[in-house]
């Protein structure tokens, strides 16, 4: 009896002695596995100080960096507070997570400095931007031009713009403010980049993986320590109890890396959503939520048709199923709303999972909202449209002034003759000759009316159409838009043409608005000179491959930095009522996207029947005729 006692105290001892193991053994455990997370949000925190630092200078979330320096300080106080290095016999984890815990918080500490010295520099940016505008000085201009492009050259030298500063004497309080916050821009500059080398050099990213390597070493010699002693109680009462705490620990375990994974994919941005296999849902992270209005509980067992818009074709998804239920990965867009019906654009990726029998058990649909993106294209496009509109007008305007001078001469004779009917027939004066005379007049003139509406009728028969097109008739379609111009101006227009056979592929109307273009700026720089001869010279070539045509004056040049800026947006050498400096950059855009050609101005001198003259040469080389051409206008703008 006494042996038994002592046979059922003895296992009532290991039956004790095994739970407190396995409760303080599993405590343990969490310890260890919380530490581990502390350790890998640090490598995350440090990751993103590391991107701050190496950024440029511009708009940055101080709520973010805030946040990540609470997170810091919160995981290293947790690791300090845990005393979890007592426990280690290793006193060498320790050491290396001290020198770990002092480099990131000097990072921190640089961090914080970089947040100020950001919000300083992108506050004087801002006031030197708005400073700038009463300002008339190029100095200035040219200073705060060289300020801004420090963010992006660091080859700039800081010390020749300082200099530059100090030889200047401000003349009222805006160039004085300029200059103040200028002197605050360079100085904080300076010391931003010292701080950005001083906070590049603290990296420790070996030392975080030495000592994650070494702690992963101790972990691994702990679970096995564990392990051994749960193998040996469990060896002394009974194999099945050995098995339900072995399936334990590795339940434990998997459950761990699950609670990482499910993080991870919750704080994702991008969408996250799993179905079953009949496309119910069964989940949607938060950002999925957030975006769509919806709770997990509202959309569950649910199909995601309840976030379409209801724009696609239903072909679209048909498609795409046939794709996911035939086990491959399918990628697109989607076009969706929100719970409040606002459009939601969607990149996705859906991918099948299979189960061990190798059926499809669940869908993973993973997207990435590119509402904003396609905001930005909607308003480029619109954009294009605008500038493509105002382009036309520019020719519009041509034909109007052409008709109207061309209609001015018979107009005035068709009148006089209507009116000398009318004072004959009042007077008794009007005989048959008279008549016949006057009335052919009338008729004459009224069919040469009628033949210059059908000449510039066929200005524009192909319209928007991609067309094969002789390019001399082009240049003669250019020229009867501005003959009444050129000939109000007194300019000789010189014409040459080696081959009158060249033709060309595309839209004949847009290349007609690059001549005009060029044409009307020739014209406006030879009207400012005077009495003198006034010369517009084209000549057309080509090779194997190239047409070349040259368009020159002799309007005495333009500056170099003139020719620089010419083909830019909105800039222009004309007042402003006469010009919104968009001609030449679509002309530029014209011949580069859609006819895939090239197209430059140079300052040139020639000499014609045996005078010497200096203007402006535009060339214009285009490729010959190719039978891959696309069949629909290009976007302006585009490259």
């Amino acid at each position: 009896m006494k042996s038994t006692y002592f046979v059922a105290l003895f296992f009532l001892l290991l039956i004790s002695s095994l739970i407190y193991n396995v409760v303080e053994d599993n405590r343990r455990v969490n310890n260890y596995f919380d530490f581990d997370e502390y350790i890998a949000d640090i490598v995350i925190i440090d990751n993103n100080f590391n991107k701050f630092i190496g950024s440029d200078i511009g708009f940055i979330n101080f709520d973010f960096i805030n946040d990540q320096i609470e997170r810091a300080n919160f995981n290293i106080n947790k690791i300090e507070e845990a005393n979890i290095f007592n426990n280690i016999a290793d006193r060498s984890l320790k050491k290396e997570f001290l020198s770990i815990a002092e480099l990131l918080k000097k990072k921190m500490r640089i961090v914080e400095r970089l947040k100020s010295h950001n919000a300083i520099l992108n506050n004087s940016l801002r006031n030197n931007i708005k400073i700038i505008e009463h300002i008339e000085d190029k100095r200035y201009l040219n200073i705060f031009v060289k300020i801004v492009a420090l963010n992006f050259n660091s080859e700039q030298s800081m010390d020749s713009l300082k200099k530059q500063l100090e030889e200047i004497t401000p003349k009222n309080k805006f160039q004085e403010l300029f200059l103040v916050h200028s002197k605050i821009i360079l100085k904080k500059m300076k010391e931003y980049k010292a701080l950005k080398e001083d906070g590049s050099v603290l990296a420790f990213g070996r030392e975080l993986e030495s000592f994650e390597k070494n702690y992963s070493s101790h972990t691994k010699e702990l679970i096995l320590g564990i392990k051994n002693i749960i193998l040996a109680l469990l060896l002394l009462l009974s194999i099945l109890i050995f098995g339900f705490l072995y399936y334990s620990y590795k339940v434990l375990k998997s459950q761990l890396e699950l609670k990482r994974f499910k993080n991870a994919v919750d704080n994702s941005n991008n969408f996250v959503v799993v179905t079953d296999k009949d496309k119910k849902i069964k989940y949607i992270n938060k950002s999925m939520s957030s975006v769509t209005g919806y709770s997990l509980n509202e959309v569950i067992d649910k199909t995601p048709a309840i976030f379409a818009a209801g724009i696609i074709p239903e072909d679209y998804y048909k498609k795409m199923n046939e794709a996911i239920y035939s086990g491959e990965k399918w990628t697109g867009e989607f076009i969706n709303k929100n719970k409040e019906g606002n459009i939601i654009y969607e990149k996705a990726t859906i991918s099948p999972i299979f189960n061990e029998k190798g059926k499809i058990e669940e869908f993973l649909a993973i997207k990435q909202d590119i509402t904003k993106e396609k905001e930005i294209l909607k308003s480029l496009k619109e954009k294009d449209h605008r500038l493509t509109q105002q382009a036309r007008m520019v020719i519009m305007n041509e034909i109007l002034n052409s008709i109207a001078h061309q209609w001015r001469q018979p107009l005035s004779i068709i009148s006089t003759a209507a009116s000398g009917l009318l004072i004959h027939k009042e007077y008794g004066t009007l005989n048959d000759k008279l008549f016949t005379d006057l009335a052919d007049s009338i008729m004459n003139n009224s069919q040469y009316l009628s033949q210059t509406i059908d000449n510039f009728k066929s200005f524009f028969k192909t319209g928007n159409d991609v067309t094969i097109f002789n390019i001399k008739n082009s240049l003669d379609k250019s020229y009867k838009l501005i003959e009444y111009r050129l000939s109000n101006l007194e300019i000789k227009y010189i014409f040459n043409c080696d081959d009158d056979s060249i033709v060309l592929k595309g839209i004949e109307n847009d290349l007609i608005q690059v001549f005009v273009n060029i044409l009307n700026n020739s014209m406006d720089a030879l009207e400012n000179l005077g009495s003198r001869p006034k010369l517009i010279l084209i000549d057309i070539s080509k090779d194997e491959n190239n047409v070349y045509i040259k368009i020159k004056d002799n309007a005495l040049g333009v500056s170099e930095e003139v020719i620089n800026k010419i083909f830019e947006p909105y800039f222009t050498t004309k007042h402003n009522f006469q010009g919104t400096g968009m001609g030449l950059y679509i002309s530029h855009q014209i011949i580069s996207d859609q006819f895939k050609g090239k197209i430059s101005l140079e300052n040139t001198g020639f000499s014609w029947e045996k005078a010497q003259y200096t203007g402006v040469e535009c060339l214009i080389t285009i490729p010959l005729l190719d039978d891959n051409f696309e069949n629909e206008r290009p976007t302006l703008g585009t490259n």
